[in-house]
């Protein structure tokens, strides 16, 4: 792996502003090559913890510096020390296959991971250290290809995304002892393939239709609008991979995987309306946000091995592409940690 140090420079340059020195964070990537490539690269102080099949990180919202990883059949857990080196603290293994994506309760004491390969939502009971231990998966024949899972804000229940079956399920949880039960279930049409979902305002759920290259628009739970996610239907497929909100109100970003596009999508008029879709610069992104100061905006090119950076105007809804920084293979996600 080459050395990113110039390149690494010139971005924490360009993203101190406003209230928020970026200075203070360091950025963790995902990679997820060869074996020898495979783990958790901080492209900050250029060191590398080895982790096989790791695919999403989340930082504890109760241990600072104390970090998740999901992989193919568990979760892994580690540290990231004053001079930025990482740590393997603990390992555990659930029932799930090919994990994507994982929660932690709002209290701390439990982790849920959404495993792709059987559906399975996995619960790890997390210790005060943050230590996790297998406890209990929920699993339903009729509930595919788990992709997303994300706590409400009270604790209190808990929505997960089945791309495999169309289906948006929020389930009741107890903090308790962390079981689930169905409340709710959101139906799309037929191959929609739903991955990933944001919340906008309080009673819009937005999601990325990963199959038939949407943007569905969940209103009070009914869905009011499906919205392509490009501006013109091209001879490659596209695949939808990652929504955020931007730090603009009620406006929306995706990821075109194909199209190898960003797509910009704003609220007007009481509509969700494509804004317009601009360059990844790169092959296949697979995630993409913000940092920490909204000021810039980062994509993850899955297949490229590439993170492009573009400086991002709030006034303008403008994303200026200033850098790339190359030579990560199989980028999958990155966090930002202070």
């Amino acid at each position: 792996m080459k050395s990113l140090y110039s390149l690494i420079l010139l971005f924490l340059t360009l993203i101190v502003s406003g209230d928020v020195n970026m200075q203070n964070y360091q950025m963790l990537a995902v990679l997820d090559g060869t074996q020898a490539e495979a783990g958790v690269y901080n492209l900050t102080q250029k060191t590398f913890l080895p982790l096989k099949s790791a695919n999403y990180l989340l930082e504890s919202p109760q241990l600072p510096r104390r970090i998740y990883a999901v992989r193919n059949t568990g979760v892994s857990f580690f540290s990231l020390n004053a001079d930025g080196s990482m740590a393997l603290l603990a390992e555990a293994e659930g029932k799930g296959t090919v994990g994507c994506h994982l929660a932690i309760s709002p209290d701390g004491k439990f982790l849920v991971t959404a495993n792709y390969g059987n559906g399975v939502l996995d619960f790890y009971q997390l210790a005060k250290n943050g230590m996790p231990s297998y406890s209990h998966s929920f699993q339903k024949a009729e509930l595919k290809n788990a992709h997303f899972v994300e706590f409400a804000a009270d604790g209190k229940s808990l929505t997960a995304v089945f791309l495999g079956s169309d289906r948006i399920v929020c389930f009741s949880f107890n903090p308790a002892d962390g079981k689930v039960s169905p409340l709710d279930t959101l139906e799309l049409p037929a191959g929609s393939g739903p991955r990933h979902v944001v919340r906008s305002g309080a009673n819009q759920l937005l999601v990325a239709n990963e199959l038939n290259s949407t943007l569905a628009v969940f209103t009070a739970q009914t869905l009011t609008q499906t919205v392509a996610g490009i501006s013109a239907a091209g001879t490659t497929p596209n695949y939808p991979g990652a929504i955020r909100l931007t730090p603009v109100p009620d406006t929306a970003v995706m990821t075109n995987r194909g199209d190898n596009s960003i797509a910009v999508f704003s609220l007007r008029n009481g509509e969700w309306w494509l804004n317009f879709t601009f360059p990844c610069q790169g092959d296949w992104p697979r995630d993409c946000g913000f940092s920490p100061d909204g000021k810039l905006f980062y994509v993850c090119n899955e297949r490229s091995g590439n993170l492009s950076l573009f400086n991002f105007d709030a006034d303008s809804l403008e994303f200026n592409f200033t850098e790339t920084l190359p030579d990560l293979p199989r980028i999958n996600n990155i966090i930002f940690v202070k």
